[in-house]
């Protein structure tokens, strides 16, 4: 199983099962990785617009919470609608499934590609 852990000061940290990479095929763990990527680039953009090393709201004052929320929506606004319009215990996965889903697809088969050529070229 792969995890992308909340920001803690202002670290981002990817987890990665090796029994579960283990199990799935090259291809498949650069799809994973690239999902969790795309977590961390959330967290990222989040972590610029709070403008504090994490973003646990018992840790703002109030008016940085206004702040957080306002930079979210100036500065991001795709990432504010899902986070804050239309908010729902999944709202970054269905983020991604509407903005990043053609970037994992467009990369996918030259991630296929390159690995197929490094098989090719180790015979």
């Amino acid at each position: 199983m792969e995890y992308t852990n909340p920001p803690e000061n202002y670290n981002i940290t990817v987890e990665f099962s090796n029994t579960q990479l283990a199990n799935i095929s090259d291809l498949g763990g650069a799809v994973a990785f690239a999902h969790e990527v795309i977590h961390a680039e959330i967290y990222r953009k989040m972590l610029s617009a709070a403008q504090k090393g994490d973003l646990d709201p018992a840790n703002m004052s109030p008016q940085e919470q206004v702040n957080y929320i306002n930079n979210l929506r100036n500065d991001f606004p795709g990432l504010y609608d899902y986070y804050y319009d239309r908010y729902k215990p999944t709202w970054n996965h269905n983020m991604m499934a509407q903005h990043y889903r053609s970037a994992i697809a467009v990369d996918t088969p030259k991630i296929r590609a390159g690995f197929l050529q490094n098989i090719q070229s180790n015979k």
